[in-house]
Parts: structure tokens; sequence; C-alpha cells
């Protein structure tokens, strides 16, 4: 969807533009429609950007993810730099993992800590988000909702069969 957004927002402009002047030539109604316009797409061009798969991502967390690794940037109050928390998560289903930032949170940075040492040890990390009245365990997400870390589940093979 990303990819889309950023051909549009390169390809309306121009045909706006060309179909605008063979048109309606030089009139000034016209231009002043143009400098409106040109801005909006110029955010959703900046917004396709931020879509694009490299960049974080601030949407939500996927319900179910495997981490594969996390950055995290403790607040600097003499800066007055507020912290953010990068996660690199992959989810089932989709080829490419994913960056997601979030907002700096002191729990979600030692449970963040602590599924790394097991990453490093090679033990498989999964988050998963629960409902807070399941497990006590996790780091509040809001909306009664819990993230909480632990070991991916062995993947189970289907039997072999004889021939």
């Amino acid at each position: 969807m990303g990819k889309l957004i950023l051909v549009l927002a390169y390809a309306v402009p121009v045909v706006l533009l060309v179909s605008g002047w063979l048109v309606w030539g030089q009139r000034s109604w016209f231009r002043l429609l143009v400098l409106l316009m040109l801005p909006v797409f110029y955010i959703s061009h900046f917004k396709g950007l931020e879509m694009i798969e490299g960049w974080p991502s601030d949407t939500a967390l996927p319900e179910v993810f495997e981490l594969l690794s996390s950055d995290v940037v403790e607040p600097n109050m003499e800066r007055e730099q507020a912290g953010q928390i990068h996660i690199w998560a992959k989810v089932e289903g989709q080829l490419e993992p994913r960056a997601f930032l979030l907002p700096y949170d002191r729990d979600l940075h030692e449970m963040l800590f602590r599924a790394k040492r097991k990453l490093d040890q090679g033990i498989r990390q999964q988050g998963r988000f629960r409902g807070r009245e399941k497990t006590g365990d996790g780091v509040s997400a809001g909306s009664d909702r819990e993230l909480e870390f632990g070991d991916v589940p062995p993947r189970v093979l289907p039997p072999k069969t004889g021939t």
C-alpha cells in the first residue's frame, strides 16, 4: 500500500499540471488551485516514504510476532529528549520483517532486555498481546491489554509417510 501511495504522489501532480495547462492554460484560478493542492501531494509522498519497508512504523504492533531484535534509547532530561524503543519483528505469513517505533516505557525496556538475553542464547522469542485478566506478567499496552514475551513454540513437522 505504501508503494502505491508513493507512486500516486509522483504521478497525480504531474498529470494535473499537464492536463490543466493544456485545458485551462494560464488562468489564475488554476494556478491557485495547483498551489493549494501540491502540499497535499507532498505530504502524502512523505507518508508513503515512511511506509516503505525499512523505516520504523509507528503503527500498532501485530497481535503475535517473533522478536528479532530491539534497540532502546532512554530519555535524556538534560537534552529534553523523549526516549524511544525500536522493535524489529517478523509476523507470520509476511516475508519481510518490519521495524516498529514505540515510545519509551521502563517496564517494556526491562522486558526487552530479558528477551534479548534469551535471543543471545539462541532461544527465539515471541511477542503476544493478551487481555489484562489473563496474566499479570506483561507490560501494559493500553485498552486493558498487555504485551508479554515468551519462547517461540517449537515447530511441529508433519509425520513422514513411507514409500
